[in-house]
């Protein structure tokens, strides 16, 4: 299994890791066994409360507390004081361009795999309507052109129960 680790860290640094700790791995045992189709894990930590959500095929899942999420917390909090969001990928997503979006598309912006869900809503012309994790937003194809972004779900089944979770306000 391939992997590829993230950490974002305050002042929107990301830092790869390449050794996993046993926290990692016993984390990847876990998830593995429980879900053998999935495909990423994000790990935010927030003000009140964290984001831990199972990026499965076609579909979001958000994890409830396990305790090897609350070891792999410790070991980043311990080795990555201001961490911010943590994510593990086993897919390499593909590159989609916003002039291909469309209802129901889960995306995120090109680049690190600690980049926010953005859920296409709907799409109208040239305007874009989007729910990026708790927060609404129309955008202007045109004027975004030159963003690149990666593809999670040409169709993510479970698009209400996205949109209706938690999302917690970001980390100051």
């Amino acid at each position: 299994m391939k992997l590829k680790i993230e950490i974002l860290l305050e002042k929107n640094k990301t830092v790869i890791i390449e050794n996993q700790s046993n926290e990692i791995k016993e984390f990847l045992i876990k998830i593995s066994d429980k879900y053998p189709d999935w495909e990423e894990f994000i790990l935010s930590n927030h003000i009140n409360k964290q984001i831990r959500i199972l990026k499965l095929k076609d579909r979001i899942i958000p994890i409830g507390k396990i305790a090897v999420i609350g070891k792999l917390m410790n070991y980043l909090n311990t080795h990555y004081k201001e961490w911010k969001r943590f994510a593990i990928s086993v897919a390499d997503f593909p590159n989609v361009a916003n002039s291909d979006f469309k209802e129901g598309m889960l995306i995120r912006l090109f680049g690190s795999n600690t980049n926010q869900y953005n859920l296409i809503m709907g799409r109208d012309g040239d305007k874009v309507s989007s729910f990026q994790e708790g927060k609404y937003y129309d955008f202007s194809v045109e004027k975004n052109k030159k963003y690149k972004y990666k593809i999670l779900s040409e169709n993510l089944i479970n698009f209400e129960e996205y949109k209706l979770f938690e999302w917690p306000d970001s980390k100051k």
